[in-house]
């Protein structure tokens, strides 16, 4: 009785059923538009104490029963996980809520049934004829429940059930990982196999899948799912192997290309070679993989101006303060990026904002998002102490950027120093300057663990480069940033509808992901010097070699590029390439993330893409602006005046040619690449305060 009172209160319709039995003691469709009174249900089992429970679904609940283990395997593969289930006599029922009119279906080849409107399912405790116990298999144990804990179910998930494995049928559509693909009806392997026969039995599963003409993201998602069945599974880093080792053998064999970018999500790249005189050419945007393909889907849904680039940019921009400060790489890379986003005005690009705000405040993750901008580098330790892991999006981050190098505004430009400083400690702890005691003050002593900052800047093309200097590219800011330019022209907005809302996989992905073994609540900010213990996340065999080999083509393209000064744009190149895998890997599977060749290859085209346009803006720029004449024009005065080097008055005279301004700016470029220092020279007369290379300074 006790049970089914418990029932009626969380907001189900219990009734009664005949002892032993799924039969249903009392007419019960009337439950099916009302709900019993709680005088009802005390009454019924008032009447027979040792009755079984039934759940009246339909009206915003909805069971999917699955009655055997394999109709076990699929659901937890391809549906929402639910923190309700029942374990029954040959498998579990799920739970799921649902907002529309969803159907009850089956599927007999799946032995799946899915209980909807015109239905009810067998409740705990109940007792099955054969004396088999119902019981809840429910995530957090006994604690407090409530039905709004309970994932959506929608149509499209029904399609799913109804359709998925159907003789000659394919699902598509949404996913929540990569194993949502369309899998084909003649599974290679169904049965379990012991340890000892593992290994040949993962090869031969590949082989067939080969055959059958899947995606190497897809013969991976069957082998994993296999896996997993087994008494003990292999190792993921293991199995990742076998898998590598025998596609990598067909491809030497046959030429066929199996182990790529997903080829509709990747647009061709023409990479400049040494001496080719090429310009990159302008790529094409590349749907980030797994859930946070759907964050892109979302954007485009929404934006009132689509944008595939800005879409993407956003959708990395949430994963990575989504994971950051939780999960690393086996190389101790965190998820944290710094992006700048560029595009024309009135284009839309502060639709990613709208879009990460959305997401975070919907999954109750709305403390994630920071400020516009940080105006001192106290307040980036303010901030880092209030939200250690946090997103700062900067609109006009062109502005913000030309703030920074403007006389009088050495608070700005510090700040930007502390960020520059903030990306390179994600592994370890970030400490503000020490300031002398002697004037009595005292001052609060900040440690940050582990920084998490993800910044989003938007700007345009005219305001974000005419805001650069070369101190800029000298001192590796923009070898931080992962800069998108977005070519598109200005279009007519398109018409949203007000009901475009962020998608109940990615809310559910954004929760599982802060999830951190239920030491703090969803949302909740951990504090700034005590990180919880990050999730390690390793490369399998093949990402460990793509990424080797992008190594090697920065390394080279690096030389390339260092006459022109313009190497360092790219010293970041392999760091980023590394982190956006990592969040690559969480997105396709959040609970058992691996990062692998095809996760790696897509991180390296978007990083050298990025960095190539931005070698060829910088470079197209910086020439336009005779800049880096200029440039070498100062620097060898310097270097003319040997080491008696030259004063303020005397630069002046030699260089008044060249704008006050502008030269105080190509000074203190200078100054920062180590190239000339302002020195002061004691002698038998007045001291002489000069510029002088650093290579004439004793």
């Amino acid at each position: 009785m006790n049970e089914a009172i418990e029932l009626l209160e969380l907001g189900f319709r219990p009734i009664p059923l005949h002892k032993g039995s799924k039969k249903s003691r009392v007419e019960w469709k009337e439950f099916q538009t009302r709900t019993p009174t709680e005088e009802q249900v005390l009454k019924w089992w008032e009447e027979t104490p040792e009755a079984n429970i039934g759940i009246v679904t339909g009206n915003g609940t909805v069971v999917v029963d699955a009655d055997s283990p394999e109709a076990v395997a699929w659901i937890e593969a391809h549906l929402p996980r639910t923190p309700w289930r029942v374990k029954t006599v040959r498998g579990f029922h799920y739970y799921y809520r649902s907002t529309e009119s969803v159907p009850s279906v089956k599927n007999k080849d799946l032995k799946i049934d899915l209980q909807s409107t015109g239905c009810y399912v067998v409740a705990p405790p109940s007792v099955h004829e054969n004396g088999t116990v119902y019981r809840w298999d429910r995530d957090g144990g006994t604690e407090s429940w409530d039905l709004s804990d309970l994932p959506v179910l929608t149509l499209s998930d029904v399609l799913r059930v109804q359709k998925g494995l159907e003789k000659g049928k394919a699902f598509s559509g949404s996913i929540f990982d990569l194993r949502d693909v369309a899998l084909p009806m003649n599974h290679p392997i169904t049965e379990p196999v012991e340890p000892g026969g593992r290994n040949n039995a993962a090869a031969s599963i590949v082989g067939q899948l080969i055959h059958q003409g899947l995606k190497a993201h897809e013969i991976r998602s069957r082998v994993f799912e296999w896996n997993a069945s087994n008494p003990e599974p292999l190792d993921d880093v293991e199995l990742s192997k076998v898998v590598s080792s025998i596609v990598g053998t067909h491809e030497r064999k046959t030429g066929e290309m199996i182990v790529r970018p997903m080829a509709s999500d990747v647009g061709a790249v023409r990479i400049a070679s040494k001496g080719s005189g090429e310009e990159v050419s302008t790529f094409k945007a590349m749907r980030p993989p797994g859930i946070l393909g759907e964050v892109f889907d979302y954007y485009q849904a929404s934006a009132p101006h689509p944008n595939e680039l800005l879409a993407t940019q956003a959708a990395l921009a949430l994963g990575s303060v989504v994971l950051g400060r939780r999960y690393t790489t086996t190389e101790r890379n965190f998820a944290s990026l710094y992006l700048v986003s560029i595009a024309k005005s009135t284009t839309g690009k502060e639709h990613g904002r709208t879009v990460i705000n959305a997401i975070l405040n919907a999954s109750g993750t709305g403390d994630l998002m920071s400020g516009s901008g940080y105006t001192s580098p106290g307040a980036v330790y303010s901030e880092l102490k209030e939200r250690p892991n946090h997103i700062a999006v900067i609109d006009e981050f062109g502005k913000y950027l030309e703030a920074t190098q403007a006389t009088g505004n050495s608070q700005l430009k510090e700040a930007v120093t502390v960020l520059v400083e903030a990306f390179g400690v994600l592994h370890s702890s970030l400490r503000p300057k020490s300031y002398s005691e002697m004037s009595g003050q005292a001052r609060e002593k900040v440690v940050i663990d582990r920084p998490a900052i993800t910044l989003l800047g938007l700007t345009t093309p005219n305001q974000f480069y005419d805001a650069l200097g070369s101190g800029d590219v000298e001192t590796g800011v923009l070898g931080r940033l992962l800069v998108i330019e977005s070519k598109s022209p200005r279009r007519k907005r398109q018409k949203i509808r007000v009901d475009v809302t962020p998608p109940g996989r990615v809310i559910a992905w954004v929760k599982e992901a802060r999830d951190d073994g239920g030491m703090h609540e969803v949302g909740e900010l951990t504090s700034p010097d005590m990180a919880p213990e990050p999730v390690v996340v390793g490369f399998d065999e093949e990402a460990e070699r793509v990424i080797d080999q992008f190594e090697d083509e920065v390394l080279r393209r690096q030389d390339e590029l260092e006459a022109k000064r313009l190497d360092v744009l790219l010293g970041r190149s392999v760091e980023l390439a590394m982190r956006i895998s990592l969040i690559l890997a969480l997105s396709v599977d959040v609970r058992r993330p691996l990062i692998t060749g095809d996760l790696a290859r897509w991180a390296v085209s978007y990083v050298r893409q990025a960095a190539e346009s931005l070698v060829s803006s910088v470079s197209s720029r910086m020439n336009e602006s005779g800049y880096a004449s200029l440039r070498g024009r100062v620097l060898e005065a310097v270097l003319a005046a040997g080491p008696r080097g030259l004063t303020e008055y005397e630069v002046g005279r030699a260089l008044k040619s060249i704008e006050p301004r502008r030269r105080g700016e190509i000074l203190r470029d200078l100054r920062e690449s180590r190239e000339i220092d302002f020195v002061r020279m004691d002698g038998s007369g007045r001291p002489r305060e000069a510029w002088v290379a650093l290579e004439d300074v004793g």
